[in-house]
């Protein structure tokens, strides 16, 4: 029975932690197409799905490997957290390496990839943080933090609908930047009180990993959030290169209508791969 309604609290909360978020999304997006030339939206189209593909890369696996592993290994849920951002920060440093390089050697405009890696960089560390949270069984830290998110959506589109905010695409950007960065601001809010609060400060019974072992163990992890993302992300992407930034932001524009059906699943296997991997953990020890 207590097994039952903790399922159900942590169901709840992870529900209503996507929900915000992505509804804070599409709202956005709404808002955005609503507002903007079609062309400007069409490009910052381009970027945003970039920006969601670079995130996956930077985060690699986070997603999927905090909750399975602190969920069996609570004991060293920092240790994989502080490893978590620091393969983060390496990967960043080697793709704004390829960026730079790449300005150099390629006669191409690479600015929008620049707004991207930044944009990528916000996104993937909120995303570690809130994964660190659902590994501990905290769903509720999340809808919090997302509430937040859409809340200050919510209010960006209202202004935006009254005032005569201007809807260019480097202005639309940094609105855009600055709301993700409030949300990374709470959520690392949030992991400073409950670092504060947790009394479990003992250290885990191994010796930690090399960066290179923990990487090579996120491998599968990273792969399988990386095909999410290019699922979700790589038409876009695509089309970037093959069409005009009109007809990007018209399929962008459509595809508002039915990328929401995409939510369900991943809110249920957030709550059942934090289940699961407590049972295998529990199942050790019978």
């Amino acid at each position: 029975m207590l097994k039952n309604a903790r399922l159900k609290s942590f169901l709840f909360g992870n529900t209503l932690s996507n929900l915000a978020y992505f509804s804070g999304r599409w709202i956005f997006s709404y808002s955005l197409a609503r507002n903007m030339s079609i062309g400007e939206f069409g490009l910052l189209a381009f970027i945003l799905s970039l920006a969601n593909i670079l995130a996956a890369i930077i985060s690699f696996g986070a997603q999927t490997f905090l909750i399975y592993k602190i969920s069996r290994y609570e004991l060293r849920k920092y240790y994989y957290l502080k490893r978590s951002v620091l393969l983060s920060f390496v990967i960043v440093i080697v793709l704004f390496g390829f960026i730079l390089a790449g300005k150099y050697l390629i006669e191409f405009d690479f600015s929008s990839y620049y707004y991207a890696l930044l944009l990528a960089v916000i996104l993937s560390l909120s995303n570690t943080v809130y994964c660190f949270f659902r590994g501990v069984g905290l769903f509720a830290n999340a809808a919090v933090g997302y509430s937040v998110f859409i809340s200050l959506i919510g209010i960006f589109s209202f202004y935006l609908y009254l005032s005569n905010l201007p809807t260019n695409l480097e202005n639309m950007f940094w609105w855009c930047i600055t709301i993700n960065l409030m949300l990374l601001m709470t959520a690392l809010v949030q992991l400073f009180y409950y670092s504060k609060k947790d009394n479990d400060e003992r250290t885990f019974p191994d010796r930690p990993k090399s960066l290179f072992r923990f990487f090579r163990d996120r491998i599968p992890y990273g792969l399988h959030e990386l095909q999410s993302a290019l699922y979700m992300n790589a038409i876009i992407l695509v089309l970037g290169f093959i069409v005009t930034n009109d007809q990007l932001a018209t399929y962008r524009a459509l595809q508002l209508i039915f990328v929401p059906i995409g939510i369900v699943p991943i809110i249920m296997s957030q709550v059942l791969l934090k289940v699961l991997s407590e049972r295998v953990a529990e199942s050790q020890f019978v």
